[in-house]
């Protein structure tokens, strides 16, 4: 089995509990245990005072059933097949077998099995079942399934440049590994998306749970008022009716369209590289994520041309049909303050390129300050007096906030401190050069301190650190660089 920690102590009620006899069809010693189904697990203890199991067997996705073949020396015996996903790679044909003395207390075991099993894959399943169950699961209040954000959060990664990939949306990844991955999530099992080394997989579990979902991401019943949308001849009315029917959305369902469509624009920005534009993102996501039900063939083949062309306005448009009110003269930064008059400030730890004409582009160490914050990742935040959009905001780094200093001399000292070991780390000649100084003295020693101020000054305004150089660190460190020519 997976190593994992023990649930027992668990709250819940047993479900049965008695001694059996265990063996494995690895080991064919009988030994007789305490046993208690309860949490989704079958937990075995060598005596019944034992107030801790000796093991514990997960009950998500596994098959019971009475073993009749009277090879096991037992007469009452039921078998119990765990989910391969749940086993070591040497143990996937691993069964248990369960032994009591009696007919009737076998057939006891054999119900609480099988209740078991349902009720673990009730509670747990995500696949197969409404967005508004996975989005329930959650405890941070964000209104998009865990495994859509997490599948996301893993293609957009800075470093792994999965974006970049060509065929990233359209190449399949490998079946078997997506089927373990769904398992392993339904079964109520963390899934860590950064240890996945192929970005085909990881797009296809994303693929894999739109198309599973019970009730589409778009309802069935906003199906023919969409279609009246793409009616309209007049672009400028169509996007307004669109985006207007797009609020009836469930608030689940609109907010993962937001954060699936800012995805797909990505992947389309690149398509130069990637060979995936808007038309075959489209084509791909368009009968996945818009569906009607008991269409013929005729009804299905117009469908098809439906599902793509809303799926490329929704692309296309992204900004406008998504984001409300952007162009109002209400997103200002004196109304987006919070009611202590302190506003979060964001340092970006990754450089960002504008998609679209609602979003800013800044640069490594640049300074934003937030003006809104959107549940979906993007904020709306302000460079200077002319530089406002939104963002996404796994590409920065909270620094501080307006207010929590006492003076502006503390502020500038907090950030060029952090600003200059963002350097640090970032140059590696940088490293070298601070190392170096603390080794030398004299003369040598402030040669060597003086090319290094040199080299933090150009970092910084490099990096455009706003506030260094706006609120006078530019004018502080210039004259200690010039005491430091003085002596």
């Amino acid at each position: 089995m997976l190593p994992h920690q023990s649930s027992y102590t668990l709250l819940g009620v047993p479900v049965i509990s008695g001694f059996t006899s265990r063996r494995t069809n690895k080991n064919e010693n009988w030994t007789r245990r305490f046993s208690i189904i309860k949490n989704n697990h079958i937990y075995l203890f060598k005596s019944r005072r034992e107030k801790k199991p000796e093991e514990e067997i997960s009950l998500f996705g596994a098959e019971a059933e009475r073993d009749r073949s009277g090879k096991l020396n037992k007469d009452f015996v039921v078998s119990l097949k765990p989910h391969q996903s749940l086993l070591s790679e040497d143990h996937l044909d691993l069964i248990y077998y369960f032994a009591t003395d009696s007919e009737a207390s076998i057939t006891d075991w054999l119900v609480s099995f099988n209740q078991e099993i349902e009720a673990a894959e009730s509670e747990s399943k995500i696949f197969g079942t409404n967005i508004q169950v996975a989005c329930s699961k959650r405890t941070d209040g964000l209104l998009v399934p865990e495994v859509v954000e997490q599948t996301i959060e893993a293609l957009l990664d800075p470093e792994l440049h999965y974006l970049e990939i060509e065929g990233l949306c359209q190449i399949a990844g490998e079946t078997q590994q997506m089927e373990s991955i769904k398992n392993r999530i339904d079964y109520g099992m963390v899934v860590d998306f950064s240890e996945i080394k192929d970005p085909h997989v990881i797009v296809g579990v994303l693929k894999l749970y739109f198309e599973q979902l019970k009730e589409p991401l778009f309802p069935i019943e906003l199906y023919e008022e969409f279609q009246k949308c793409l009616k309209i001849q007049n672009n400028d009315n169509k996007l307004i009716a669109i985006k207007e029917t797009l609020k009836k959305l469930p608030d689940e369902n609109y907010d993962t369209l937001k954060y699936l469509l800012d995805f797909l624009l990505r992947v389309s920005t690149l398509n130069e590289t990637n060979k995936m534009d808007v038309t075959k993102l489209s084509v791909i996501f368009g009968p996945t994520l818009i569906r009607q039900e008991n269409t013929s063939s005729i009804e299905n083949i117009e469908s098809t041309s439906f599902q793509e062309e809303l799926i490329r306005i929704l692309i296309v448009n992204y900004e406008y049909l998504l984001f409300n009110d952007l162009d109002n003269e209400e997103l200002d930064q004196n109304n987006f303050q919070s009611k202590s008059g302190i506003k979060t400030r964001v340092m970006a730890i990754h450089p960002y390129t504008a998609q679209g004409k609602y979003q800013i582009s800044f640069t490594k160490g640049q300074i934003i300050t937030v003006l809104k914050k959107d549940k979906s990742g993007w904020w709306y935040g302000q460079i200077d007096e002319e530089t406002k959009g939104i963002f996404p905001s796994n590409y920065t780094t909270e620094i501080t906030r307006l207010g929590q200093f006492n003076n502006i001399s503390q502020e500038t000292e907090y950030v060029s401190e952090l600003t200059i070991d963002s350097a640090r780390k970032s140059n590696q000649e940088l490293s070298e050069k601070l190392n170096s100084f603390k080794q030398k003295s004299g003369v040598e020693g402030r040669n060597a301190l003086e090319e290094l101020l040199i080299e933090v000054l150009y970092e910084m305004k490099m990096l455009k650190i706003q506030l260094a150089l706006e609120r006078s660190e530019r004018i502080k460190l210039e004259e200690k660089f010039i005491d430091l020519n003085k002596n």
